[in-house]
């Protein structure tokens, strides 16, 4: 399999299966598959989470029959709209997003959290010179003075705005944090890998990780395709539940998450439990397995 880091090279028209044709003809004759790459479409790997995300793709997609490539879609979209494109179902076979209500009536989530509900832990950029005033924040109402900034269209706006946090919109990861800097905001709750990404790639910004207090609402970051490509979503179902047997699911999650769990240092604050209204029945928190639990 190939790295999905960059845009890869077109394959020979006839040498690639695209998925959908190529996932059917497994089923019906593996023999095709061991002899023709099936090309699997999905987001350029534009951010840390995209990153994250892909390699548990390819992990998943590893433990299953059949020869898969991997062709990202340049240029970078923001996640909903690469969403909105795999509705459509012309340019994109797979993608990554926090699940929510919305999201899984119009597509056919995988119930396997790849990141086993750590979308759901938050932990906050400031401005350097605001460190202190949240260190006397011991109740959500205290909270609730403060303005969090996040993107307009993410599921983490309406889960805050729904426990009642006021929250500024801008128009996507990249312009939130200089509108952090510039005063729009004063608080930008990210997840655990994210927070310290983002103060590596803007070094210059004067913004800190708050130290006192961390967010959670239960959250799951999910493989989705097309409602109609339900032979793609078994191979993936099945992919991720054989990595999770085999312990390869593990490895890759405690590599992907465990310095920064360490850094987090969640057991030493305050954690403000949040409502999460954009959840469906469906979400399998009832599968402990399938989750992960810091030591508190």
């Amino acid at each position: 399999m190939t790295s999905g880091a960059a845009h890869l090279p077109k394959l020979p028209r006839r040498t690639v299966l695209r998925l959908g044709a190529g996932v059917a003809a497994l089923a019906a004759c593996p023999a095709i598959i061991a002899q023709a790459p099936v090309a699997v479409r999905c987001p350029y790997i534009g951010n840390d989470i995209d990153q994250v995300s892909f390699d548990m793709l390819r992990l998943a997609l590893g433990h299953v029959p059949g020869n898969f490539t991997f062709h990202t879609r340049p240029p970078r979209m923001e996640r909903g709209r690469a969403l909105h494109e795999l509705a459509r179902g012309e340019f994109l076979d797979v993608a990554w997003a926090v699940t929510s209500r919305e999201r899984e009536a119009a597509l056919l989530p995988i119930r396997i959290p790849l990141d086993r509900g750590l979308s759901g832990w938050r932990i906050c950029l400031v401005r350097r010179a605001d460190v202190e005033r949240f260190a006397a924040v011991d109740q959500l109402a205290g909270l609730a003075r403060f303005q969090a900034g996040l993107g307009y269209d993410w599921v983490e706006t309406s889960v805050l705005r729904a426990n009642g946090l006021p929250v500024v919109t801008g128009n996507n990861s990249d312009s939130l944090p200089a509108m952090l800097a510039g005063q729009r905001f004063d608080y930008y709750p990210r997840p655990l890998r994210q927070a310290w990404v983002d103060l590596q790639k803007y070094p210059n910004l004067a913004l800190e990780v708050e130290p006192h207090f961390a967010l959670h609402f239960p959250s799951a970051l999910y493989l989705f395709v097309n409602k109609a490509n339900t032979a793609l979503a078994d191979l993936l179902l099945t992919g991720l539940r054989k990595a999770i047997d085999d312990g390869t699911f593990e490895k890759l999650f405690t590599e992907q998450y465990s310095a920064y769990l360490q850094r987090a240092a969640l057991g030493q604050r305050r954690v403000f439990h949040l409502e999460n209204p954009s959840l469906t029945p469906d979400t399998p928190l009832a599968a402990r397995e399938l989750w992960y639990f810091p030591p508190l």
